[in-house]
């Protein structure tokens, strides 16, 4: 278990997670490496997001309506 002094260490010294493109598609890994971008400036805003191949892809697969519920009010919190 980590300390969290550590675990903030972590965070801002290491690579972002990523997804094993063994098991995700390589639309979704893009899509999370977007989201945990570590550059502000680099990383999508939330209607960006919203745009996104595997976003898209997903808008009427029940699998995706959270993601675009949870996109969708990122977006409105922001306005």
């Amino acid at each position: 278990r980590m300390e969290m002094v550590e675990l903030l260490d972590k965070i801002v010294d290491d690579d972002p997670p990523s997804l094993d493109s063994q098991q995700f598609t390589p639309a979704c890994c893009d899509f999370i490496a977007a989201c945990l971008n570590k550059r502000a400036e680099e990383r999508p805003h939330a209607d960006a997001l919203l745009e996104h191949p595997w976003v898209k892809g997903h808008r009427d697969a029940e699998t995706g309506h959270w993601v675009m519920d949870w996109i969708s009010q990122v977006v409105a919190a922001q306005q």
